[in-house]
C-alpha cells in the first residue's frame, strides 16, 4: 500500500510532484537504465521514506541533499553513493 514500483520505467527523471506522496514508505526503481536524476524538490517530500532500490539504474550519477532514508539499495554499477 505504501510502496510505488517503477521498475524497469522508462524514464530520465520523476516529478517534483512525487513529494506529495508522503504516505510512501518504498520507492522501487530497480532497472531504470535511463533514470538520470532524482528531484530534489520531490524526494525532500518523502518524509517516510524507508527504502530505495536503485539496483542497476546505471546513468544515476547521486543522490540529492535532501534524501534521509534508511535504506539504499543499488548494485556497483550505480555510481551513487549516500
Amino acid at each position: 500500500g505504501d510502496t510505488l514500483n517503477l521498475h524497469g520505467a522508462c524514464v530520465e527523471t520523476l516529478p517534483d510532484s512525487l513529494g506529495k506522496l508522503s504516505h510512501l514508505k518504498t520507492l522501487k526503481l530497480e532497472k531504470c537504465r535511463n533514470l538520470e536524476t532524482l528531484p530534489e524538490t520531490g524526494v525532500a517530500g518523502l518524509v517516510n521514506l524507508e527504502a530505495l532500490n536503485l539496483m542497476y539504474c546505471s546513468k544515476l550519477k547521486q543522490l540529492p541533499q535532501s534524501i534521509c532514508i534508511y535504506s539504499v539499495l543499488y548494485s556497483d554499477e550505480t555510481m551513487a553513493s549516500t
